[in-house]
């Protein structure tokens, strides 16, 4: 199977590496726990009542952020340790379709991990469903742009020991479209400058995160 992976069509390349990208259910939960956890320590500390809809939307969305991060870096670590990494990049596929299926995948993964954790914000803080409906509908124009900063920047630190140096290169990136978000929850404009935020950032993105998986691998081998 892994022989022929060059014959392979893009939908067979995203499944199988969809199953490469399959971790065990303790690693999935790891980082929900850790952002459940930083939830919860608002929550008892300041009380859900207390506090204002930029706050509760912010806390939300930065344990959202974090637990991506953790879990954009598991992902990648396996791929490196399992040797996956290096071998599809060196099995004649393009390099482009690789950098698309690890995002979809990643992103796939993201979605289920954000929306678990939005549900959990939803029963600490009491937010309403008016505004669950918006925060939902800007966390889905958010997750794509936030997927693919997150993949380029784990791809950037893969030989890193330190991995506080994710945090500090994915803040800045992230920032911009962080604020949008927040602003988008009650301004249906900020809407439109999100998706026009994606069509920059994803193409952006994917051809910078090829250009780096290359170096990524030289650095493996």
């Amino acid at each position: 199977m892994l022989k022929n992976l060059s014959k392979y069509s893009f939908v067979q390349l995203f499944v199988f590496y969809f199953r490469v990208f399959t971790v065990s259910v303790s690693e999935l939960s790891m980082p929900v726990y850790f952002a459940a956890l930083l939830l919860t320590i608002f929550q008892i500390a300041i009380g859900p009542y207390k506090m204002g809809l930029n706050i509760v939307v912010g806390i939300t969305l930065s344990s959202i952020i974090i637990s991506l991060i953790m879990l954009s870096d598991q992902l990648i670590q396996k791929d490196k340790k399992d040797g996956m990494l290096e071998l599809i990049y060196l099995s004649g596929i393009s390099h482009y379709w690789i950098v698309i299926a690890k995002l979809i995948t990643f992103s796939a993964i993201a979605f289920a991990t954000s929306f678990i954790l939005l549900l959990i914000a939803i029963v600490m803080f009491g937010i309403e469903l008016p505004l669950v409906i918006s925060i939902s509908i800007a966390l889905i124009l958010l997750l794509p742009m936030l997927s693919a900063v997150i993949f380029f920047v784990s791809l950037i630190t893969l030989s890193f020991a330190n991995k506080i140096a994710q945090y500090i290169l994915a803040i800045p990136l992230i920032v911009p479209a962080l604020i949008l978000c927040i602003n988008a929850i009650d301004n249906s404009v900020y809407l439109v400058m999100m998706f026009g935020l994606n069509l920059v950032y994803l193409p952006v993105f994917i051809v910078f995160s090829k250009l780096i998986l290359g170096v990524s691998v030289a650095n493996i081998r």
